[in-house]
C-alpha cells in the first residue's frame, strides 16, 4: 500500500556519513591516492580529458608551425596573422583553406574552454545522465563558440582576445602538458617478434596509437611467449616509457618495400626515418599480426 511517510530512506541508517566512510575504507583501497567528492572527481576527470584532447591539438599545431611546442598564446598570434586556414588544414585535409579556417573554430573552442578552466573562470557541473556541463562563475552555461568564430578571422582576433579578457580568461593559461605523445589509452592490436627496428633487434608491439619496440637482446626464440608475458606483466604506458615508443601522430609516411616478410620505411614528421625488417623466422602475437600492421601502415602510404 502507498505510504504517507515522506522521510528519506537514508534517515533509516543511524549516522550515515560515518557508516559510509567506514564502508568506503573497507571496500576501496585508497592508499597513496587522493579521495575526492563527486563534484571534485567530475571536475578533475573532465579537466584531464579536456587537457588530453588539447595536447593532441597543440602537438599537431606545433608540427604545422614548425615549433618545439605551442600553447594557446602562440595559436592566437598565428590567427591574428591570418593563418587560420593553414592551421585548419592540419586537421581538415580535404577542405579548402577557407573551409579549414572556419572549421578550425570548433577545435579552437576546446582550447578556449581549457583556458577558462585553467583561469578559474569556469566550473564543471556533475550530471548523472549526461556528460559534465561547463558553467561560468554566474552558474550559467559558458558558450565560447562565438568568441572562437571571431578569433579565426584575423580581422577580429584582437576583438576575441578582448572578449576573453573581459571574462577574466587568460589565453596564456592554456598550454601543452604532454608535449610528446604517450601510449596512454592505447591497446595492443598485434605484435611481431624478432624484427629489426631502426637497426636493432626487437619485439614490436603494435598498438592502436603507436608502436613499441622492445629490445630482444639476442634472444631469437619464443617471441610470442615473450610478448604475451610482457603485456601481462605491466601497463602499456610503463612498457612504452621503458622502451622505444613511436606514436602514429609522429608518422608522416610509410613506404612498403616488401609485403612478406615486411620491409618498410617509416618517415617521421621531424625528418627521421626508421627501417623495419621482419624476420622469416619471427613469431607473431596472433595469426593476423602482419595483416593488422599492413592495415596500420596503409593509412600512411599516401601522405
Amino acid at each position: 500500500m502507498p505510504s504517507n511517510d515522506r522521510r528519506r530512506a537514508t534517515d533509516l541508517v543511524p549516522d550515515l556519513p560515518t557508516m559510509s566512510a567506514h564502508l568506503h575504507r573497507l571496500s576501496v583501497r585508497t592508499e597513496g591516492r587522493q579521495v575526492l567528492t563527486w563534484p571534485q572527481f567530475t571536475a578533475a576527470t573532465a579537466t584531464r580529458q579536456l587537457q588530453s584532447t588539447a595536447d593532441d591539438i597543440f602537438r599537431e599545431l606545433a608540427r604545422r608551425m614548425n615549433r618545439p611546442q605551442v600553447g594557446l598564446y602562440e595559436v592566437m598570434d598565428a590567427l591574428a596573422a591570418g593563418r587560420a586556414g593553414e592551421l585548419g588544414e592540419a586537421f581538415y585535409e580535404n577542405a579548402t583553406r577557407k573551409e579549414a579556417a572556419a572549421k578550425f573554430a570548433e577545435l579552437l573552442e576546446l582550447l578556449l574552454v581549457l583556458a577558462a578552466v585553467r583561469s578559474d573562470r569556469a566550473t564543471w557541473q556533475t550530471s548523472w545522465t549526461d556528460s559534465a556541463e561547463l558553467l561560468g562563475l554566474d552558474g550559467k552555461p559558458l558558450d565560447l563558440a562565438p568568441i572562437a568564430k571571431l578569433a579565426v578571422d584575423g580581422a577580429t582576433t584582437a576583438l576575441a582576445v578582448s572578449r576573453l579578457r573581459e571574462l577574466g580568461i587568460e589565453i596564456s593559461a592554456a598550454v601543452v602538458v604532454e608535449a610528446k605523445a604517450t601510449a596512454r589509452g592505447g591497446d595492443v592490436i598485434a605484435g611481431l617478434g624478432n624484427v629489426t627496428f631502426d637497426g636493432g633487434e626487437a619485439d614490436l608491439l603494435v598498438l592502436d596509437n603507436g608502436l613499441i619496440a622492445v629490445p630482444t637482446k639476442g634472444d631469437k626464440d619464443e617471441g610470442t611467449k615473450r610478448m604475451k608475458a610482457m603485456i601481462a606483466s605491466m601497463p602499456l604506458t610503463k612498457i612504452a616509457e621503458m622502451n622505444r615508443f613511436v606514436p602514429y601522430e609522429e608518422v608522416r609516411k610509410v613506404t612498403i618495400v616488401k609485403q612478406v616478410p615486411i620491409r618498410a620505411t617509416i618517415e617521421l614528421h621531424d625528418g627521421r626515418s626508421i627501417e623495419l625488417k621482419e624476420s622469416w623466422t619471427g613469431d607473431e602475437l596472433h595469426k593476423k599480426s602482419r595483416e593488422v600492421l599492413h592495415q596500420v601502415f596503409a593509412q600512411y602510404s599516401g601522405q
